[in-house]
């Protein structure tokens, strides 16, 4: 089972963007999927192993921050938070 999650990173360039302060770079609309793999990858961790991953939470902040940056209101980014991670939407 482990072997999936060691399949599940991001290339040199996606880490690049994904960690880039994506307003200060105007680049949020490349950003968006970047930071979406990221909540994904997290989110299959969890469901892998059955522990959190010590960051989802982080990234799915992050997440909502982004969407909301573009224009998404907190409603439409949460919406788009669940049908990545339906677990954190009791």
């Amino acid at each position: 089972m482990m072997g999936n999650v060691r399949n599940l990173r991001l290339s040199p360039r996606e880490t690049s963007l994904a960690t880039a302060e994506p307003k200060r770079s105007n680049r949020m609309a490349e950003a968006e999927p970047l930071m979406r793999r990221v909540v994904e990858i997290f989110m299959n961790f969890t469901r892998a192993t059955g522990h959190p991953h010590p960051k989802l939470m982080d990234a799915v902040d992050n997440y909502r921050s982004l969407l909301m940056e573009m224009g998404k209101s907190q409603d439409d980014a949460d919406a788009q938070i669940k049908s990545i991670c339906p677990e954190l939407f009791p």
